[in-house]
Parts: C-alpha cells; sequence; structure tokens
C-alpha cells in the first residue's frame, strides 16, 4: 500500500516540477502575474483530472502513465503555446526538454528503487530533492541565457525541436508499451543505454546553441565596431579639416590685416566674401554640432563618390546634444543601410534623403 502512494506521489510531484520548469525557461507574452494565472486555469484542472484517472485506476500508475501524454502533455502543449511569445520550433523544443528531463529523472528513480529494493522510499526521496535543485538550476544558470538565445535565435531549431520529440516517445514508449520496462527485464540493458544518451544528446545540442548564440553575437559586435570605426573616421577627417582651416584662416587675416592697413577697404571686403564661401564649402557644416557635420559630411561624401543624390534638412544647431555618441551612432547605422541598399540598385533608382528637427 505504501509503494503505491509512494508512487503516486512521485508520479504528481513530476508532473507539477515539469510544468514549473517550462514556466522558468519559456518566454510568455504576458506579464508574470498574468502568466501565472492563466496557467493555472488549464494546469490545475490538467492535474485534477491526472489525479481523478490515479485514482479510478486504483492507484496503478504504470496504466495511468500509459495515458499521461493524451491527459497531460498534450492539453499543457496546447494551452501553453497561446501564452507562448515565440510560437516556433524553439517553443516545441523547450516544452519538450523540459518533460523529457522530468520523465528522465523519474525513470532514472524508479528504476533505482526497483533494483535496489527500495519499496517506493528510494523513487520518493530521489524526485524530492534532484526536482528543487534542478529549478534552482535553471533558475540560476540557465533561464536568463536560455531566453536571449530564443529571443535573439529565430531560426535554427526545427532539427533540435525534432530531436527532443523523438527523445521523448522513444523513452515514453520504452517505459511504458507493451507493459512496463521493468516486466520486460530482457529490454531493460536497451532502456538504459536511451536513458544514458538522452542527457549526451541534450549536451550537444546545448553547446551547438551555445556556439549558434555566440556567432550571433560576434557578427553584431563586428557590426558595432565598424560603425565605430566609422564614426572616428569621420570625426578625425573633421578635425584635420577644422585644423587646416584654422592654418589657412592665419593667411586669411595676415592678408586682410594687410589690405586694411593699406586702406583698401573694399579690397578686403571682397576678399572677405570669397574666403567665406571658400569656408562654407570645404567645412561640410550641416547643422552647427561637430559630431553630427562629422557624420553627415562622411556620407554625403560616399553618396557622391556613388553618383547617389542626397539632400539633406537638418535643423538641430550648435549646442550640445543629450547622447550625442548614440545619435551619432543611429544616424550613421541609418545613412550606413541606406547606402548599402542604393548601391544595389540601378542609378536611376537612386536617392535618398534626410530630414532631422
Amino acid at each position: 500500500m505504501h509503494i503505491h502512494i509512494l508512487q503516486q506521489i512521485s508520479v504528481l510531484w513530476s508532473m507539477f516540477h515539469a510544468l514549473v520548469l517550462f514556466l522558468i525557461l519559456f518566454r510568455s507574452r504576458y506579464s508574470a502575474r498574468k502568466t501565472f494565472l492563466l496557467s493555472a486555469c488549464f494546469v490545475v484542472p490538467l492535474v485534477i483530472l491526472n489525479i481523478v484517472i490515479l485514482a479510478l485506476r486504483g492507484g496503478d500508475v504504470d496504466g495511468a502513465g500509459k495515458l499521461f501524454m493524451l491527459t497531460c502533455s498534450l492539453p499543457s502543449m496546447a494551452g501553453f503555446y497561446l501564452l507562448a511569445a515565440d510560437r516556433n520550433a524553439g517553443f516545441l523544443f523547450t516544452f519538450c526538454l523540459t518533460n523529457t528531463w522530468a520523465y528522465w529523472i523519474v525513470s532514472v528513480s524508479s528504476l533505482f528503487d526497483y533494483f535496489f529494493h527500495g519499496h517506493g522510499y528510494i523513487m520518493a526521496f530521489t524526485d524530492l530533492l534532484i526536482f528543487p535543485f534542478l529549478e534552482w538550476l535553471a533558475c540560476s544558470r540557465v533561464r536568463r541565457p536560455f531566453q536571449k538565445l530564443q529571443e535573439e535565435t529565430k531560426k535554427g531549431w526545427g532539427v533540435f525541436a525534432v530531436m527532443s520529440v523523438v527523445y521523448y516517445m522513444l523513452m515514453f514508449v520504452n517505459g511504458f508499451f507493451p507493459v512496463p520496462v521493468v516486466e520486460r527485464r530482457q529490454d531493460i540493458p536497451a532502456y538504459l543505454l536511451v536513458l544514458i544518451l538522452m542527457p549526451c544528446t541534450y549536451a550537444t545540442i546545448f553547446v551547438s546553441l551555445y556556439r549558434q548564440h555566440l556567432l550571433f553575437s560576434s557578427r553584431q559586435n563586428d557590426r558595432i565596431l565598424r560603425d565605430q570605426k566609422k564614426q572616428l573616421e569621420a570625426r578625425l577627417e573633421n578635425q584635420f579639416r577644422i585644423q587646416k582651416l584654422q592654418h589657412d584662416m592665419r593667411g586669411n587675416v595676415l592678408v586682410l590685416a594687410g589690405l586694411l592697413a593699406a586702406g583698401e577697404v573694399e579690397k578686403a571686403q571682397e576678399y572677405l566674401s570669397i574666403v567665406g564661401v571658400k569656408i562654407d564649402s570645404e567645412c561640410g557644416r550641416y547643422c552647427g554640432n561637430p559630431y553630427l557635420d562629422a557624420v553627415f559630411d562622411y556620407y554625403d561624401r560616399r553618396f557622391s563618390e556613388q553618383g547617389i543624390p542626397l539632400e539633406l534638412d537638418i535643423q538641430v544647431g550648435g549646442e550640445a546634444l543629450p547622447d550625442e555618441e548614440l545619435l551619432c551612432q543611429i544616424l550613421a547605422n541609418g545613412l550606413s543601410n541606406a547606402y548599402d541598399a542604393l548601391c544595389g540598385l540601378l542609378p536611376r533608382e537612386r536617392e535618398a534623403s534626410v530630414q532631422m528637427r
């Protein structure tokens, strides 16, 4: 009698914690509170349903386990799918991951209990300790990088999801059909090999996903570095131009001083107007802000080299702007994307404009 009770508690305990593990790892489209309430709306009835089925079968855990996929796994997956932010193969992989690990823990603990004649106590005690530890590990080490990976990586989950489904089905079928594996002693070695192979496969999957995440992050960092390099080059070139203008200005001041000393006021005014036009053409002044001027001047010349008309209507002023570095980065990214896109078009289709207030 105690054996059946402990087995029933272990099965219900594993069902509950499989759902908790999934809630820890998956990305919901709703707030944490709303997700919890909506999850309870369909999880609690499923748990009650499985308790009733277990009671109607007289506490037969193995018999109820054959219906577990229809009475718990598939309905809970459909409910969580409605709450998920990622409705793709990544969702299926996450669901199968948590359920497979929960089923794996129950299978291993039940086999230990069977071989060492634990009378249900080994199974119950093992499940009681391992599930909270696994949830702590998921919260502290796995949740944040895994959710970030789900958010950033939209493709490449299909093959991993298929592998997870196959492993879940493989363990389920080998464990219960046609009868529980403990009643088929000749099949226990093959079942043990499946249990050993499952963690190795998931380790391979996580290594592949982590490398994919590193590759994605590396590409993002390379693009950011390229954009920063372009900004620095534009600023450096603008500084050289300002230094050249300052050097030329000294000569212009000497000429103006000589003309004024000689009383040639009209010639001095004419010379001053010529110098002013030259300064405006060389300075590349677009808005009065030296950093934004450097970005606009750099891309204005790049567009001109490709024969792309670029119309600039900038009204900013010379005062300091908040987050100038971020603003320059946003402008540089936008102009760079526009430049790359326009270079792929026919010459007659190339045109760009920037309006900024």
